[in-house]
């Protein structure tokens, strides 16, 4: 019986191996490595192995032996590494691998929807890094059409951008929100006008501080030309967009963002989302914490964390 070969997108961080069917930002599923009991040759072909979970047999085709021997040394040394209580080795990601179920993958669970911890504004200013994600629920007719239409609890997202230095004081220290908006199209807005009283346009304002596992000097100079590249590009949503199969690039003339799109294209150039998904895949629910999203390089987002502008608000002001 012949077998029919599924190409995957794996992906191995610390105890779990996810692995991503093409062009989808989701993984289709993952491996707990403390649930595999044996990671072997195959028999006959030099590329292949197996994972042995329990009852079920995962097997693995890469694009040569020597990618075959990495992919059996990073599991089994993140499996040592694991029952050592030690950390696991270098996270790796593969493209071109392709591998045969026995059986039908399962799917990754939805978290329920649950009351969010809060951070006040003030003090959330003192932690605020470049790359923290804003979710916004908006409180109007058409923001809750676009929840209801998208299964996701917020209808809007941003990125946050950190400016200056608490060791300056001729730059002291400010956050800017890089958003695209119906209106004005990619700007970025000073995050106290949100403080003042932009937040009243929202029934919640959350926000997921990013976290990487190492501080890559190019990611900022990348990040900066992105953002000076995207700076006044219109906004654009269509329902068909988010089929588009090929990527668009961010300086093109006619280039035009989503609110979604735009955080996606910026995680792609900082090098932690996956560069052969199109932007336009993305939705603002893909950010929430129940989406499933998987980050790169070690990277990940924090939990929500609902905005408190209640307290110590600070005067008025129009958007």
């Amino acid at each position: 019986m012949l077998k029919q070969w599924q190409q995957r997108f794996f992906y191995l961080k610390n105890d779990k191996l996810y692995y991503f069917k093409e062009k989808a930002y989701r993984p289709s599923g993952c491996i707990d490595l403390r649930s595999i009991s044996k990671v072997i040759d195959h028999e006959k072909d030099v590329n292949r192995f197996k994972i042995i979970v329990k009852k079920r047999v995962y097997d693995i085709k890469a694009d040569s032996k020597s990618k075959k021997e990495d992919w059996m040394r990073c599991i089994n040394g993140n499996r040592t590494s694991l029952l050592k209580l030690t950390r696991p080795l270098e996270i790796r990601w593969q493209k071109n691998t392709v591998w045969n179920p026995d059986g039908r993958p399962s799917s990754v669970s939805e978290m329920k929807r649950r009351s969010l911890q809060s951070i006040t504004w003030k003090k959330y200013l003192k932690v605020a890094k470049t790359g923290d994600l804003f979710l916004f629920e908006t409180a109007s007719i058409r923001g809750s059409l676009i929840r209801t239409a998208t299964l996701s609890r917020y209808d809007h997202v941003a990125i946050a951008l950190k400016f200056g230095s608490s060791k300056s004081k001729d730059q002291p220290i400010s956050i800017g929100v890089l958003e695209a908006t119906g209106n004005m199209g990619v700007r970025i807005y000073n995050f106290t006008g949100f403080a003042r009283a932009w937040h009243q346009q929202y029934n919640t304002i959350a926000v997921r501080r990013l976290r990487l596992s190492s501080v890559d000097s190019d990611i900022g100079s990348k990040f900066s030309q992105f953002v000076k590249a995207a700076m006044g590009k219109k906004y654009k949503w269509t329902p068909t967009m988010h089929f588009r199969r090929k990527t668009v690039h961010s300086d093109d003339d006619q280039r035009t963002y989503m609110c979604s799109e735009l955080a996606a294209k910026a995680y792609k150039v900082m090098g932690l989302l996956r560069s052969d998904v199109p932007s336009s895949t993305y939705l603002p629910g893909s950010f929430q914490d129940s989406s499933g999203l998987i980050f790169l390089a070690g990277a990940r987002l924090d939990p929500e964390l609902k905005i408190d502008f209640q307290k110590n608000a600070i005067g008025t002001t129009k958007r």
